[in-house]
């Protein structure tokens, strides 16, 4: 499962949480759901987590 939350400042900048943990949902085969500030998602291929965590991290730094 995760988590992805972030701030008024950050969601200004483009980075809205709803975004991000699609982003990373996709990688893992699971569902997401959320808001600008907060969001949340879960997937079953957990062998990908790695490569999610660098998904996450390069989408942050798109958008910031």
């Amino acid at each position: 499962m995760s988590f992805f939350v972030t701030s008024q400042e950050v969601i200004h900048q483009g980075l809205k949480a709803d975004e991000w943990v699609k982003s990373v949902s996709e990688l893992i085969g699971g569902k997401c759901g959320g808001k600008d500030l907060s969001a949340q998602g879960s997937g079953p291929n957990i062998g990908c987590v790695k490569k999610a965590v660098e998904t996450a991290t390069r989408f942050a730094q798109q958008k910031l």
